[in-house]
């Protein structure tokens, strides 16, 4: 697919139902996403650089709008390969169907179908024509007998395709910042495809056109006005001139009510108070504290004295009943003896 694109190619029907299959299996509504970004990529790479000359391209091409838009409307991302292929299939549109002989098609109530997107190109008609020649075959015909008229009704259906999907590009865009522009782009393009073709089709794009311009409007009444802020007047925070007593004096109260300066002075007094009442129990605790400690240690002092006393009796006593009761002592005979 990547070598069809480089050569400005459209890709085969089986590539399109590969990208349909990977936008169906996984999420579309991931940022990023390790499959669906390289081939959302592949998409708009397919959609900017191929070219639009022929009925069946513009059906792949609208294909392929439509599911790029699919891959990024989950996840509120704009689409510019998507809008500038409806633009370009709506300006290209006109003067296909002028060649065709069908310079009205309709009221545009045919919708574009799945074989549509996979008719052949005509590059892939002359390819098919070289392999053919290649093989020794005759060259494959179109076996419609009216090709002109199969190819003004594939251009209708790619014109209501194109509408639709314009449609469809607007109302995904409206949450995004870029909502007016795009909505105005394709309204733009409406206005002149309805200009291009005749009254039964140009009704119904003027009626879009008409939509897409009210979708525009309403999202530029939805933005914040832009202002620079540097010039914007704020209000001043409110200030207190303060007063100043020449003959102020520590500890005196200036308060004109009597009773709420009392009242002041009352909870001034049991404040400090308090704090002299919590000092003093601090201090009476900590003495207490010292005092316990001190007499904790008088008693550890007499037990592990008391403890010595019996343990070394405890060692006479043995001492002397080894010794056979002489107190320790132990006679040694003489030698000889």
């Amino acid at each position: 697919m990547e070598k069809r694109i480089a050569r400005r190619e459209w890709p085969l029907p089986r590539e399109l139902m590969t990208l349909r299959l990977l936008a169906a299996v996984f999420p579309v509504t991931d940022r990023r996403h390790p499959v669906l970004t390289p081939a959302g990529l592949l998409v708009g790479q397919a959609l900017s650089s191929c070219p639009l000359g022929s009925g069946a391209e513009v059906a792949r091409a609208l294909y392929l709008a439509g599911l790029l838009a699919h891959m990024h409307a989950g996840a509120a991302r704009f689409v510019p390969e998507a809008v500038v292929a409806v633009r370009g299939a709506l300006s290209v549109l006109p003067a296909l169907l002028g060649r065709a002989g069908a310079g009205d098609p309709g009221p545009l109530d045919a919708r574009l179908s799945l074989a549509d997107a996979f008719a052949p190109t005509p590059a892939e008609r002359e390819q098919e024509r070289r392999d053919a020649v290649e093989r020794g075959e005759a060259p494959p015909r179109d076996g419609s007998p009216s090709p002109e008229a199969d190819d003004a009704a594939l251009l209708g259906r790619c014109l209501a395709g194109a509408a639709a999907l314009a449609s469809r590009l607007v109302a995904t865009h409206a949450g995004l910042p870029c909502a007016a522009e795009v909505a105005d782009s394709l309204a733009d393009a409406l206005r002149r495809a309805a200009d291009a073709v005749g009254p039964r089709a140009g009704g119904r794009l003027r009626a879009l056109a008409g939509e897409a311009t009210a979708a525009a409007r309403a999202a530029e009444g939805r933005r914040m006005p832009l202002v620079q802020r540097f010039r914007l007047e704020r209000e001043g925070r409110r200030t207190l001139n303060p007063r100043f007593e020449e003959d102020f004096a520590l500890g005196k109260s200036y308060d004109p009510d009597a009773e709420r300066a009392q009242l002041k002075t009352l909870k001034r007094q049991f404040a400090k108070e308090k704090r002299a009442v919590s000092r003093e129990l601090r201090k009476d605790a900590a003495f207490m504290h010292a005092v316990r400690e001190r007499e904790v240690a008088g008693r550890d002092v007499e037990r592990i004295a008391g403890q010595k006393r019996a343990f070394h009796l405890l060692q006479q006593q043995e001492a002397d009943m080894r010794s056979g009761g002489q107190g320790g002592m132990w006679k040694k005979k003489k030698k000889g003896k």
